[in-house]
């Protein structure tokens, strides 16, 4: 990880007009700043949703910030299931969390039972995301 790339403005890391707009308002200006939040912090930012924090994830990808990709708020244990504070940002109901170890890695997914969708973060070893996707579950 580069140190001085947490120091980057969230100006200097060209982020899309509406992202840009909710980091600033919630007046969070460098992606260490971004790194020091968890997932659920910046969801709660006004107009901040899902496309926005996977451009970030991306941004801090980019740039090889640690921090915000470790899950956030998410606690898993040994056995590979978790439990989260985190709620479904369409119908506010409990995520369902559990940890899923590669050979690069690991891959921690959240599932709304309700509405079935699932949000998957695949980590290195050292547990910064290298990828981040939603989609609908299917059975």
């Amino acid at each position: 990880m580069d140190e001085n790339a947490r120091n980057v403005t969230i100006e200097q890391a060209d982020f899309t007009v509406r992202t840009y707009n909710c980091l600033h308002r919630a007046e969070i200006k460098t992606l260490g700043e971004i790194a020091d939040k968890t997932q659920g912090e910046l969801l709660k930012i006004r107009n901040l949703g899902k496309k926005n924090l996977e451009e970030i994830l991306n941004k801090l990808n980019e740039y090889d910030v640690c921090g915000l990709a470790n899950a956030g708020e998410i606690d898993v244990d040994e056995t590979g299931n978790g439990e989260t504070k985190a709620k479904c940002e369409e119908c506010d109901q409990d995520l369902t969390v559990w940890r899923e170890e590669n050979d690069g890695g690991f891959t921690v997914y959240m599932k709304c039972e309700h509405c079935r969708k699932v949000w998957k973060i695949t980590c290195d070893k050292e547990g910064v995301a290298t990828a981040f996707e939603t989609f609908v579950a299917r059975d």
